[in-house]
Order: structure tokens, then C-alpha cells, then sequence
């Protein structure tokens, strides 16, 4: 089994700031499974995962999406409806890095099936 890229990165992410699975686990409130899981690439790093590791931990989309870039974003808004705003933004951003990923993979295999078909 290959595994995604987001699933290394949780993992490097996960040692980086120095929790083991059962501590992420608990902060997460799942089961130390999931997150073996979301490591191994089983499961799909889940978009609560992903923002909960941004907001508390300071988790940078673009490393995790795409690997480059910092690992941790210099600073995230402060407030309460900023916040708020900043978070929706936030479950935006997600959402719209799952697509654009799940978009290239669907481009991938479109044209992978176009030249077995082809040949």
C-alpha cells in the first residue's frame, strides 16, 4: 500500500510537536487506532484532525497539503468573531486543498486509464 502524503506529514507533524499517538489520540478524542490509521494511510487525515492541529499547534496548510514551506505558520488571528471568521476560512481553505488534491488524482487516472485503453 502506498501512503498519501498528508499521512506522512500527520506523522511527521504528530513526532514534531512531540505527542505520541495515544497523547494525540486523547486531544483528539478518538481512539490511538484512527491516528495509527490516518499514519498509515488506511483513513483520510480528517478535516477536524487537520484544522484542530492548525489551531492549536500552528499546522501550515501548505506544508501539510504540499510539503513546502514552514511546518508552523508564524501567527493565527486572535478575537472572537475574527476567530470565528478565521476559522471558517480555515475549514475553507481544507476543503478547497482536498478538491484541488482530489482533482489532480482524478487527472492522474484519467489519463492513465486513456493510455491503457489506448493500448
Amino acid at each position: 500500500m502506498i501512503v498519501p502524503d498528508e499521512a506522512k506529514r500527520f506523522k511527521i507533524f504528530r513526532k514534531h510537536i512531540g505527542k505520541s499517538q495515544i497523547d494525540l489520540a486523547a486531544e483528539l478524542k478518538l481512539n490511538q487506532a484512527y491516528i495509527s490509521k490516518f499514519e498509515n494511510g488506511a483513513y483520510e487525515v480528517s478535516k477536524e484532525a487537520i484544522t484542530y492541529l492548525h489551531v492549536k499547534y500552528r499546522m501550515s496548510y501548505e506544508w501539510f497539503f504540499h510539503g513546502t514551506g514552514s511546518k508552523i505558520e508564524k501567527e493565527l488571528p486572535k478575537g472572537t468573531l475574527t476567530t470565528d471568521i478565521a476559522s471558517m476560512k480555515d475549514d475553507y481553505r481544507v476543503l478547497s486543498e482536498k478538491v484541488r488534491k482530489l482533482e489532480t488524482d482524478l487527472r492522474y487516472l484519467a489519463s492513465k486509464l486513456t493510455n491503457t485503453l489506448q493500448h
